[in-house]
């Protein structure tokens, strides 16, 4: 028991000082603690050391923040993966090394129309909003990275397509916003598909109908 106390106290203290980090030039931290700005995982993100952007990520994020809440009310963002304190990559994903990468949960709502303050899964990954039938499924039948399959039918809550569309919206009018990754069929909800700021990730990566992956310039 005593060796089990001393490695969980290792991975902590570890942990503490990756969050608490010094920031590589360029760099500033994502809030942990912020009305408007809400790490998921209520703070595990931060104290994983995995809320680090370029500076100017931050504004990004509140200005969309804004937009979101002028037109439907309160609409905090969650926020999810970002970069790392240095310029290594963030497991497990294909980027996220180099500040520019920023992971912000979709908004949802109860299916009698309800807004959701927070997504329905811990983590803020991973409540799927799949293909309805007739929409697009590039990856149909091959596995994805990630992927734990869509959530039952009779799930309580879905994707809130007018708060999600404000924030993809108000991304793409940011000049400080070279790319959003989306699902096609959510991009064809939105009528965004074709639009040069809106991207399909690829087969090869994980599923973007869960969360917003934001490419700052």
């Amino acid at each position: 028991m005593k060796r089990i106390a001393w490695i969980l106290a290792g991975v902590l203290t570890a942990m503490l000082i990756l969050a608490h980090a010094p920031l590589s030039p360029g760099r500033e931290r994502l809030p942990c603690a912020d009305r408007d700005l809400r790490p998921g995982s209520f703070w595990l993100y931060c104290v994983l050391g995995r809320n680090y952007v370029q500076e100017g990520g931050v504004d990004v994020l509140r200005a969309a923040q804004r937009s979101v809440e002028d037109q439907h009310g309160v609409a905090s963002i969650t926020w999810l993966d970002a970069s790392g304190p240095w310029t290594d990559g963030l497991w497990p994903h294909r980027s996220h090394s180099d500040g520019r990468q920023i992971d912000v949960a979709l908004y949802y709502e109860t299916a009698e129309g309800q807004p959701l303050m927070r997504p329905p899964t811990f983590s803020g990954y991973f409540a799927y909003e799949p293909p309805e039938p007739g929409e697009q499924t590039p990856c149909a039948g091959r596995r994805r990275p990630a992927d734990f399959g869509d959530p039952a039918a009779g799930r309580s809550w879905r994707w809130d397509e007018a708060r999600n569309g404000t924030l993809v919206r108000a991304l793409i009018a940011d000049d400080r916003v070279r790319r959003i990754f989306v699902e096609p069929h959510l991009a064809n909800r939105l009528g965004l598909n074709g639009h040069p700021k809106v991207r399909f990730a690829g087969c090869a990566a994980a599923r973007h109908d869960d969360h917003i992956h934001i490419d700052l310039h």
